[in-house]
């Protein structure tokens, strides 16, 4: 019964870790915990805002920070934005794919 809920959450940490070490590539151990625990508060607000579940919030600032295209503080910023813009498109009828 508890196997799922323990599996999501020790994916959701795993995953969390690889971005974090993506995001503060070349920084020190405490400087990467310290970015976790941000990274993981502006996944977290931005799920909470934009009701989605936290892996694929945390999904969407991968791919943000993979791509290059922004650093890790500029998609914190930019996480909420695009959460509450899915969520109004999905009211809508439009839905977007991986």
């Amino acid at each position: 019964v508890l196997a799922q809920p323990v599996r999501r959450t020790m994916d959701y940490d795993t995953e969390l870790r690889h971005v974090t070490n993506v995001a503060y590539a070349g920084k020190s151990m405490a400087e990467r915990q310290a970015g976790m625990d941000d990274i993981n508060r502006a996944v977290m607000g931005a799920a909470y805002e934009g009701a989605a579940r936290r892996e694929d919030t945390l999904a969407a600032f991968s791919t943000l920070i993979s791509s290059g295209a922004v650093d890790g503080q500029s998609a914190q910023r930019l996480l909420p934005t695009i959460r509450h813009c899915r969520q109004r498109f999905r009211r809508r009828g439009i839905y977007f794919y991986r």
